[in-house]
């Protein structure tokens, strides 16, 4: 493949069985993988999650950020950040966080998306990847 687009964190966070230095060196050796063999990588962000603590989903906003920081130091590879398309603000959180599930793309059990839900999140990628182009 010329391309992949790669998600991947959310149990992670969920289960908090790794640490944060293994996390980064998990998506390292992807996104090395990725580079040696000529595919670009589009990398989205953990997702929004309604069912996490706010412990977690603080834990969540620190390996995003580092996420952000590995792709962004591989060329031509795009990170996607979905929080504005999928995420609402948790009462309670940090301020200005998109922890929650939207309403209208939750499945209902706050860890999942319907159908809109990923169209919102197809969509992100686009614009991520669009705004990339623009910058080359």
């Amino acid at each position: 493949p010329e391309l992949a687009i790669i998600n991947g964190g959310t149990n992670d966070i969920r289960h908090m069985e790794i640490t944060r230095d293994i996390f980064i060196e998990n998506w390292k050796m992807i996104l090395d993988i990725c580079a040696e063999n000529g595919i670009r990588a589009v990398v989205l962000g953990i997702f929004p999650c309604t069912e996490n603590s706010n412990p977690q989903m603080k834990v969540r906003d620190v390996w995003n950020d580092d996420l952000r920081e590995l792709v962004n130091g591989y060329s031509g590879f795009v990170y996607v950040d979905t929080d504005e398309y999928i995420g609402k603000y948790r009462v309670g959180g940090d301020e200005g966080n998109l922890w929650d599930i939207k309403p209208e793309y939750d499945r209902g059990d706050g860890l999942h998306f319907k159908h809109a839900g990923s169209v919102a999140i197809a969509r992100a990628v686009l614009d991520a990847i669009n705004h990339q182009y623009e910058q080359e």
